[in-house]
């Protein structure tokens, strides 16, 4: 039986949350305020898998993740009984293939749910219960010509330079990178006074886009967690979801 969570722990992200033996609702147990969902393009559904050969009929984006989720909005107007108003829940939805295909399925399908979604509409942000936030394989200039849309988009540290789209929300919302194609430490030793100074300074680069930071590639250990969170990371993300609760619980509990 399904139990709620006595505390939020809403930093915490589970990857690849499909794959836990429960997926989202193991997530959801734990207090996580955002969870992960591969999808492919498979005979006009959108199925949840890593790899295409693993995908099965049975296992769609709706029934893991929108239904559900939209159970809870309607039970308690969020996605927890005490989720703050100006917090939304986060599906990070990895597009594995055929982007612009995909973004129109996705787009079909989301507009059952508008709801209980953030609208990102010109300029403004229209929050609500649920944010989607697209990762993968997108076309960021396909998505843009969209002036009403249900979705933003997680950017790289490579979209910052590009000369033809806008850096700020309300196209972007997150940042996430490959940590390892960045940085070599893997969180055994302690990590080098540069590494560390140009992980502050790449933190600071993304809040002043007004984003949100997410590592992705790199130690799913304490060590690397607890580097993450001090060094002003927003989203910590963890395939070891009771590991990462009781780190940042303990966290929270010391700086009180």
């Amino acid at each position: 039986m399904f139990r709620e969570p006595d505390s939020l722990v809403l930093n915490a992200h589970s990857h690849n949350d499909y794959l836990q033996p429960t997926p989202l609702f193991d997530a959801l147990a734990q207090g996580f305020g955002s969870v992960e969902a591969d999808i492919f393009l498979e005979d006009n559904q959108l199925l949840v898998a890593h790899e295409r050969s693993a995908l099965t009929p049975e296992r769609t984006l709706e029934g893991l993740y929108l239904q559900p989720l939209a159970e809870r909005v309607k039970r308690w107007g969020g996605v927890y009984e005490h989720m703050p108003h100006s917090r939304p829940f986060v599906l990070l939805i990895d597009v594995k293939d055929k982007p612009v295909e995909t973004y129109t399925a996705l787009d079909r399908l989301l507009r059952k749910y508008e709801h209980m979604l953030t609208c990102f509409e010109g300029n403004q942000i229209h929050s609500k219960a649920l944010t989607i936030v697209l990762t993968g394989s997108h076309d960021n200039s396909y998505i843009a010509k969209f002036s009403q849309r249900l979705v933003t988009i997680d950017a790289t540290f490579k979209d910052l330079t590009h000369p033809d789209l806008p850096t700020i929300p309300p196209l972007f919302g997150w940042l996430s990178d490959d940590w390892s194609s960045i940085f070599r430490w893997s969180g055994d030793d302690p990590i080098s006074h540069e590494d560390r100074e140009k992980l502050v300074s790449l933190v600071q680069k993304v809040h002043n886009q007004g984003l949100k930071l997410r590592w992705w590639g790199g130690p799913d250990v304490e060590t690397a967690w607890k580097l993450w969170l001090d060094s002003g990371s927003d989203i910590i993300g963890t395939d070891n979801l009771s590991g990462l609760r009781a780190f940042l619980i303990s966290q929270q509990n010391h700086h009180r």
